[in-house]
């Protein structure tokens, strides 16, 4: 896995997604995650030396490249290397709730209420 810049048995955080258009001019799903070792970044579709970058999709996504821990990645490739997400609460005391979802052909369309003040984070497991 670290070939391609994917680390076994880590937390990732799902930060963002986005439509958009590539170099080839078709639409693309992509994910924004974040390594939490800050370290060690995806460097298939999508990098931040991947071809398939458009001033316009970067000016979209606010794309920044950094060896920061912070990369994009294609839907698809997403599905592939991770197979479940947890959207989660965990707090200074502690606390940790989560609830799990299959990585599938429509896990972005989930929707959230978020019916409380706190800090959450979605987070996935990686195959491995």
């Amino acid at each position: 896995m670290e070939d391609i810049g994917l680390v076994n048995d880590r937390v990732y955080a799902v930060l963002d997604s986005a439509l958009v258009t590539n170099s080839q001019g078709q639409s693309s799903r992509i994910v924004k995650i974040r390594n939490t070792l800050g370290t060690k970044e995806w460097n298939g579709d999508w990098s931040d030396q991947s071809n398939l970058w458009t001033d316009e999709a970067k000016d979209q996504v606010n794309f920044v490249a950094e060896e920061d821990g912070v990369f994009w990645m294609s839907f698809d490739d997403f599905r592939i290397h991770f197979s479940q997400m947890f959207i989660c609460e965990y707090n200074s005391n502690n606390v940790f709730c989560g609830q799990p979802l299959p990585v599938t052909e429509n896990a972005m369309l989930v929707k959230m209420v978020v019916e409380e003040e706190g800090d959450y984070t979605i987070a996935m497991s990686q195959k491995d």
